[in-house]
């Protein structure tokens, strides 16, 4: 694809070296978009590059023991406050 842009974009500018007045203004116009063009498609494909990276990490599992040696609580259902709705205090920090 990179090549394909790159060959128009040198026709068009074969065709503006001839061109003059409102002519040579769209031939060039016809440049710009094809540069915004190949700059827009060489971002996407350096995105979707380092989204793929990023997404084939992985969280490594812990488990309760690591945690309790890290001095964590292990969170249990025995070990949550009760309140008098029996709704809030959860496990998320929004849980009021």
């Amino acid at each position: 694809m990179r090549s394909k842009i790159i060959q128009q974009i040198e026709a068009e500018l074969n065709k503006a070296k001839n061109a003059d007045g409102e002519m040579f203004a769209r031939h060039m116009y016809a440049v710009e978009t094809l540069a915004r063009l190949a700059a827009e498609a060489t971002a996407t494909s350096a995105k979707s590059v380092q989204h793929m990276n990023v997404s084939n990490l992985s969280q490594p599992a812990i488990t309760a023991a690591e945690l309790k040696m890290m001095g964590a609580k292990i969170p249990t259902a025995d070990n949550k406050a009760v309140t008098d709705d029996g709704f809030g205090n959860g496990d998320s920090l929004f849980d009021f």
